[in-house]
């Protein structure tokens, strides 16, 4: 009798050291298309790259599994899983590619990953990441000042002062969540209600314009006030209206550019507590004026005048000729640095 009960002991040992929990730590620094939850991304094929933590020596990845869902929690109720890539047999873990169902425009995922090693550990689940997707067509017009390229070669280096455009809106409330999406060529800074959104400057960065134009995203929920609200752009001449000067004595840019006059693109995406949404729009409704800068160029160099005039506001043009494929701005960008 007393031998079994040594024997029952050891088996209970040897039956608790063999169902502990996983030994390989949860997969960490997780990040889509590069970046720690992103805003406004294109809903075409996100991918996901994490860092395979571990103790152990020469440790290496054989599988993962990610999921993907519109919950937080991960509840399997009503779909809110909707992707699950079941366990893949791969040791790489940078740019995996979602391959599940279509994504909706302007709507948040929530994602995690686990891991096996070559010991056959699994690890638990990684701390839920996120990011959201953007516009997917795009409701905005291109709007302009009604501008037109100069003619005379002399005209492009007198003082023209950059058109600053201006939307005017009522909130009746402040919204739960506030989502900016805009481009603007060449440069662009924008504003609301006086103040400066973000810390980026010189953006988008530079493309074929005649192909495809990057967008920023920004959260701009806590700038908004109850009543009535402004929202600026600025825009400046950049890549897409350079100065007729041939580069190095050779290259003129505006002959092997795609070029025009400076326009803009918005969409304001608000979402009420009770899930109403409403989208301000960049169209004729806007006015734009002349601001304080009176010359610029590509480089960051510019003329302006002393003081700050307030602009006379016109109707602005809608460009709904101009041609090209909005992307995302995945890339860093040039930010204003205290001294």
């Amino acid at each position: 009798m007393k031998n079994h009960l040594v024997l029952l002991l050891i088996l209970a040992l040897f039956h608790a050291c063999n169902t502990t929990g996983p030994t390989l730590p949860a997969p960490s620094h997780l990040r889509c298309n590069f970046q720690s939850d992103p805003k406004g991304l294109l809903p075409e094929a996100p991918f996901f790259t994490w860092w395979m933590e571990s103790t152990t020596k020469n440790a290496r990845q054989t599988y993962w599994q990610i999921q993907i869902a519109t919950d937080p929690n991960f509840t399997s109720g009503n779909d809110k899983i909707i992707w699950d890539s079941d366990k893949q047999a791969a040791g790489r873990e940078i740019q995996i590619p979602y391959d599940g169902p279509s994504l909706q425009p302007t709507s948040r995922y929530y994602w995690r990953v686990r891991l096996w090693d070559e010991a056959g550990n699994v690890s638990p689940f990684s701390e839920v990441a996120q990011w959201e997707t953007g516009p997917g067509v795009w409701a905005g017009k291109w709007i302009s000042d009604g501008s037109e390229p100069f003619i005379d070669r002399t005209e492009f280096f007198k003082d023209h002062p950059s058109p600053l455009f201006r939307k005017t809106f009522e909130l009746t409330e402040k919204p739960e969540q506030a989502r900016l999406y805009i481009s603007g060529l060449g440069y662009y800074e924008a504003f609301l209600n006086g103040d400066k959104i973000g810390k980026a400057v010189l953006d988008p960065g530079w493309t074929d314009y005649g192909k495809h134009c990057l967008y920023n995203t920004y959260e701009i929920t806590g700038m908004l006030q109850s009543g009535r609200n402004a929202l600026g752009v600025m825009l400046g001449n950049g890549w897409y209206n350079p100065m007729p000067i041939n580069h190095f004595g050779r290259w003129n840019l505006r002959e092997i550019l795609t070029i025009g006059q400076p326009k803009l693109i918005a969409e304001l995406h608000l979402t009420y507590v009770d899930g109403r949404k409403e989208i301000i729009l960049s169209d004729e409704s806007w006015q734009h004026g002349e601001s304080w800068i009176l010359y610029n160029d590509v480089d960051p160099v510019y003329r302006k005048r002393p003081g700050r005039k307030i602009p006379i506001f016109f109707a602005v043009t809608a460009r709904k000729y101009f041609s090209t494929t909005l992307l995302s701005t995945d890339s860093a960008t040039y930010r204003y640095s205290e001294r």
